[in-house]
This record gives structure tokens, sequence and C-alpha cells, in this order.
């Protein structure tokens, strides 16, 4: 009986299949992308093929609750509105300043009050730590500039292909250089990511 049983799940032939390997025609592909769409290239192109040659799009939960990409959101607008109000040197209350901006775009989101009360440590903390950071750091900064757009084409075997950019934040030192910054609330990459090129985004902000 015990044989009988195994028989039941026993295939009648073992073919193997081939992964699958779209190739959809070169008029058919994105001829402009991001930074971060490139790194998606090169991590799952799948997920390019889904999104720009099918058009697919997740559908978007009936009560999307507030997550952490979110609170990233939410600090990426206020360093950003900060940064555009002091571009140069930092005020001598500087850190009432930020607080106060957080708060302006705390009260903008969506989110409620058990969110905002689990929030709010956090933004404090990090404004903290921002205003320390940026008191030292701004020395050796003439101006910063937020939110930057750029882009580039390169001549590629099928024609011109663009790729863009957009910089959280690009500093000009004192010795004349250029500092690109990418806020980063998760996981940053590792270096050995970053030195195996499978983090191609600040390379390509800089290029």
């Amino acid at each position: 009986i015990l044989q009988m049983v195994y028989m039941l799940d026993r295939p009648v032939k073992l073919q193997k299949i081939n992964p699958p390997a779209p190739t959809p025609p070169v008029e058919a592909r994105p001829r402009t992308l991001s930074a971060s769409a490139i790194e998606i290239l090169m991590r799952d192109p799948y997920e390019i093929y889904a999104k720009y040659i099918l058009k697919l799009k997740p559908l978007e939960e009936l009560e999307n609750p507030l997550n952490t990409s979110d609170y990233g959101n939410l600090i990426h607008k206020i360093l950003e509105k900060f940064n555009t109000k002091f571009p140069n040197e930092l005020p001598n209350n500087a850190y009432s300043e930020l607080i106060q901006i957080a708060l302006d775009e705390l009260s903008k989101t969506n989110a409620d009050s058990q969110v905002r009360a689990f929030w709010w440590p956090l933004l404090e903390k990090t404004a903290k730590w921002i205003i320390k950071t940026e008191t030292e750091y701004r020395k050796n900064i003439t101006h910063t500039y937020a939110e930057v757009q750029g882009n580039i084409q390169i001549q590629a075997p099928a024609g011109e292909f663009t790729i863009t950019a957009r910089a959280d934040r690009v500093d000009i030192t004192t010795e004349g250089k250029i500092n690109i910054v990418d806020y980063k609330t998760g996981t940053p990459r590792s270096k050995d990511e970053v030195n195996a090129g499978y983090a191609p985004q600040l390379p390509i902000e800089g290029l």
C-alpha cells in the first residue's frame, strides 16, 4: 500500500524547463531610465520588463497603512525644505527651524495620532543629529542645492539612450569640489556592493 502511495506522486516524465528569457524588440524597450531604474535593471531586469514594457502596476491596498517608506519620504521632504531655506550658513536657531519644518510636514501627511506619536521621537532624535553634523560639515561648504536633476545621453547600439538622475542634495565645497549626498533612512548599500558596481546610483548621479 505504501508503494502505491509513492507511485501517486511519481511523475511519468521529467523535463527540464528553461528559465524565462523575454527578449522584446528594441523598439518596445525604454530609451530613458533613471539612476535607480538602472540599478533595478542590473539586479532584476524582469521588474523593468514588467513596469516599462508590459506596463504592469501593482494594485493598491484598500487600506494602505503608512510604513518605513512613508517615513523616509517625510524625512526627504523636511530636509529639502530646510536646505532650500538655508542653502549657506545655518542660523543660530537651526534646530528650532528644522523642528518647525518637521511639524509642518508631519501635519500634511495622513498619519493618524498613533503613527505621529511613534514617528515624533524619531524626528526629534534625527533633527538633533542633523544639526550637530551639519554645524561642523558646513564649515567646508559654500552652498547647498536640494533635489538637483540632471541627465546624460549615451550613444548605444540601438541609438541614443538617456539616463536621468535626481540627487537629494549637491554641495559646493570651499575647494570648489562637489559633494553628492543621498539620504537613506533604511539600510545603506554596503561598501562591497558599491565597489562591485551593484549600487550605481551615486556614481550615475556624479556622472
